[in-house]
């Protein structure tokens, strides 16, 4: 199975995990146990969606960069950050592949088209490391 194969899983799986998650959200306001269902089905929709993303780097990085260490896809705070967090997520890419990481600079949460990059980073930081929480939308 191949980068794309595993990337169209993940994907595949929280799009059927969402949809779970949309059926049970009405009765979770007022049950516990579906609010537990619930807050599970949402950590697994967002790490299978921040997964997707590090699986990209990791392809991207072994095709084109000098893998070492952990890598993961460069989610830069602001404009200035990039560069170091390119070279240190995915090392090598920038200087054999411009036209990639220029392509991955126009992806990132401090640009306002994509500020749900540090909203699904966040939250997946938060539900894997600290607790559930509720994140139930009326």
């Amino acid at each position: 199975m191949g980068t794309m194969d595993d990337i169209t899983a993940l994907l595949d799986d929280a799009n059927e995990q969402l949809q779970n998650a949309g059926g049970l959200h009405d009765q979770a306001l007022g049950d516990d146990n579906v609010r537990r269902r619930f807050r599970t089905r949402v950590k697994n929709v967002l790490e299978n969606q921040r997964s997707a993303l590090d699986y990209l780097a990791v392809g991207i990085t072994e095709k084109y960069g000098t893998p070492k260490g952990f890598l993961y896809y460069p989610l830069a705070q602001s404009e200035t950050d990039f560069a170091a967090q390119m070279n240190s997520k995915m090392p090598g890419v920038a200087a054999a592949r411009p036209d990639i990481a220029d392509a991955i600079k126009r992806h990132q949460p401090y640009l306002a088209t994509h500020e749900w990059l540090r909203q699904l980073n966040r939250l997946t930081r938060e539900h894997k490391h600290n607790r559930l929480s509720v994140q139930l939308v009326r």
